[in-house]
């Protein structure tokens, strides 16, 4: 697997409601300035990234996983985050919706609640000035569900914080 550091460029409408696309749900929290511009704070960068260049994980049929946002493991080590200023999360499933979020036993806060993320659909969680808190100690998480799907589920995450 190889890594490379590249300028990324998002671009939000804000109609300050949840947007359909193509079968998915986009949820969007701000801050109130959101022209902040995010790479000028983020300090942290994680990404699950699966081998063979495909830059997807594949989540099994029925399966889910858990991730800690204060010590997310990848493969240059483990990344703790405190602030999040953002969380994308992308469903490259054609058939299978997921949930994301109301982990067992400690839930990350904006997330407590799960959220179905549609086939082709995303998640994305923006508060570039203040940050969405990782309580320290407090082992936050952000569970992945795939528990109606029939196939393999496609996806990546990536989180900016610091």
């Amino acid at each position: 697997m190889s890594m490379q550091q590249a300028a990324v460029t998002v671009t939000v409408a804000y109609t300050g409601q949840s947007i359909s696309n193509t079968g998915g749900t986009v949820k969007e929290t701000f801050a109130d300035n959101i022209a902040a511009d995010v790479s000028a704070t983020a300090t942290k960068w994680w990404s699950y990234i699966a081998d063979g260049g495909t830059h997807n994980a594949n989540l099994a049929a029925g399966g889910n996983i858990t991730f800690t946002l204060s010590a997310l493991v990848g493969a240059l080590g483990t990344v703790a985050m405190t602030k999040v200023l953002a969380f994308v999360f992308l469903n490259k499933s054609t058939t299978d919706s997921v949930t994301v979020g109301a982990a067992a036993l400690h839930p990350w806060a904006p997330l407590a609640t799960a959220e179905t993320v549609g086939p082709g659909g995303a998640l994305v969680l923006l508060v570039p000035v203040s940050g969405l808190t990782v309580t320290s100690g407090s082992s936050d998480q952000v569970k992945i569900d795939a528990t109606g799907a029939g196939a393999a589920v496609p996806f990546s995450l990536t989180v900016l914080g610091f």
